[in-house]
């Protein structure tokens, strides 16, 4: 978990600079954009004159993460009521749908092509109008062409016995062949976004677990993390100790989780139900912490707490339990070669890069990347991490990492509480109040299907955000999961999903 205040190191550029920045970026090596947030510069005063933006409405924002040098950066791009921006997601498709869900929220329309902006904005319609027409003849005729033999269906995991994930698709199908995907992200609900500008800083705790139910933990912890840098807050020893340990049983169930899941899409009955077994154990434990429905609060920010009594004993007990059953577990696993011939996601370094892809699925594809390690935080630099690779981004190979990273979990538990300190003096902290000045935070942790990240805005002297943007793995490499299945198998498609750990909710948050 890491805060970093980027209230003075946003980089602002103007808007015709970007393309030939953008484009000097693609060419470099182990750049990762991690997402795009809009702000309304509306009530951030002292941002605006920072930068000097008293006549802007808006500030874009573009985050990105140099995994070689290992250094985060942060540009931004001031815009007024009725702009538009040029897409970048023909570099990054991991920017596609930030930048739908900046259209949905602020009406600021990204097009791919600088030209046809220019076009609009010059109100030179009857060209505009040409050209498009032309285009919608030439794709008419080509539709007409390919529309022979292909269905639209419609399908989601819950056929596949697959409840958790909240995913649906709509495809064009070929025989069993999908030759066209895309997921379906409406949503009825008004957004979580929108609820945490609305409430109290101190109450966005007891919300901020809906970002991603089935994997909710690294949110909790991180925006714990991120209000007690606001307030100033530090975690005495203890309380770090504490969250390292719930953070690494949080990694336990998200990977036990997803093996489950795999396993059930490949008809592997033994080893999902072993799985589920493990599961069901951990969840039982984890309840005997505080019930705030629908989801147990594992820390509360600001304060420092004693964890349930006897947890840590009945933590090390189960644990210790499973060393040997996963053990073999993963003994058999390790013959599903076929799983690798029901994997399809191949790509080098470079895409997998520029895809979007972070943590698990990253080191899949051979990329040696562990924010525990890389980056550390809590006690992680007491610990010698392993950190297993895959080679080709594969099924086969998110699963034997998967299964390497419960082993590792389970030592760092066990070794975490033979050494535990006891509690000192509990104190709690003073009322959460405003912030003296307008601020800007990017927080960053790691969760079993990639990097969760935080934009959270804080305006001058308000108990309430001007903005919590929270950038998902999920959105950030749906589209480019929606673009390799042109020629794959319907069932294939479910396994990547599963293995990859994607859950919708990251979407339609």
């Amino acid at each position: 978990m890491k805060v970093v205040d980027i209230t003075d190191s946003i980089q602002i550029k103007e808007k015709h600079e970007l393309e030939s920045l953008f484009k000097s970026y693609e060419r470099t090596s182990g750049l990762v954009c991690k997402g795009l947030t809009c702000l309304e510069l509306t009530e951030l005063d002292e941002i605006k004159q920072k930068y000097d933006l008293d006549s802007q409405s808006f500030l874009i924002i573009y985050h990105f993460h140099n995994l070689d040098s290992e250094e985060r950066f942060h540009i931004g791009v001031s815009l007024l009521y009725g702009q538009t921006m040029q897409s970048y997601s023909y570099i990054w498709p991991s920017l596609h749908y930030f930048e739908n869900e900046i259209f949905d929220l602020y009406g600021i329309k990204f097009y791919r092509y600088e030209r046809i902006q220019k076009e609009i904005l010059d109100k030179d319609g009857p060209s505009f109008m040409e050209k498009a027409a032309e285009i919608t003849q030439k794709s008419a005729q080509r539709q007409e062409e390919f529309e022979e033999g292909i269905d639209i269906v419609e399908t989601n995991l819950f056929e596949y016995g697959i409840q958790s994930q909240r995913a649906a698709f709509k495809m064009a199908v070929h025989g069993k062949k999908v030759v066209g995907l895309r997921a379906q992200t409406e949503s009825l609900f008004l957004g979580l976004e929108k609820i945490f500008e609305q409430i109290h800083l101190g109450h966005i705790q007891k919300y901020i677990s809906h970002s991603n139910s089935a994997a909710f933990i690294p949110y909790q912890l991180l925006w714990a993390e991120t209000l007690e840098y606001s307030q100033g807050f530090e975690a005495n020893f203890y309380e770090r100790s504490k969250r390292m340990l719930i953070y690494e049983f949080s990694k336990i169930m998200e990977n036990i989780r997803s093996l489950s899941l795999t396993f059930k899409v490949l008809n592997e009955v033994d080893p999902h139900l072993k799985c589920r077994e493990f599961l069901n154990k951990l969840k039982l434990i984890m309840l005997e912490f505080e019930q705030t429905r629908p989801h147990p609060q594992f820390v509360g920010p600001c304060h420092n707490s004693v964890m349930p009594e006897g947890w840590k004993r009945k933590c090390s007990s189960l644990v210790k339990s499973f060393v040997n059953d996963f053990e073999k577990l993963k003994t058999s696993v390790t013959r599903l070669y076929r799983v690798l011939d029901f994997s399809h996601i191949r790509s080098t370094r470079m895409n997998a890069l520029k895809s979007g892809y972070t943590g698990l699925p990253l080191r899949s594809f051979g990329v040696s990347y562990d924010l525990r390690k890389n980056d550390q935080f809590y006690l992680y630099n007491e610990l010698e991490l392993k950190t297993p690779l895959g080679i080709n981004g594969t099924s086969y190979d998110r699963i034997l990492i998967r299964m390497e990273e419960v082993k590792e979990s389970f030592s760092n538990i066990i070794r975490l509480i033979e050494s535990f300190p006891i509690p000192a003096q509990m104190e709690e902290f003073s009322e959460i109040r405003g912030l003296d000045s307008d601020k800007i935070l990017f927080s960053y942790t790691e969760s079993g299907s990639g990097e969760i990240n935080f934009l959270s805005a804080f305006r001058k002297g308000s108990e309430r955000l001007n903005r919590l943007h929270i950038m998902g793995p999920t959105k950030r490499t749906l589209k480019i999961y929606e673009e390799s299945y042109h020629t794959s198998d319907l069932d294939l498609m479910i396994t990547d999903w599963v293995s990859l750990g994607m859950n919708m909710e990251e979407v339609t948050k």
